[in-house]
């Protein structure tokens, strides 16, 4: 929008929007902020596949995942 990418992300604390979302060189960034806290993502894109980690206050965790195939019920 107007040149700058958005997102929303969905979690177990419900849905808001990404902060600082950048995609360079197959590297997704973003920020979300999940009850009061901050989560910085940076993963690596790979086709329908990312691998990457999320820093919280606690420390450092490994993520990863795959594009979910869209149902038929689903409009695009």
């Amino acid at each position: 929008e107007d040149g700058v990418l958005k997102g929303k992300y969905t979690g177990s604390g419900g849905t808001t929007k990404m902060d600082n979302l950048t995609f360079e060189n197959n590297i997704l960034r973003f920020s979300v902020t999940v009850n009061t806290m901050t989560l910085d993502y940076s993963a690596a894109i790979d086709g329908d596949k990312l691998s990457g980690q999320v820093t919280l206050q606690y420390g450092q965790a490994n993520i990863s995942g795959q594009k979910r195939k869209k149902m038929a019920s689903e409009t695009s």
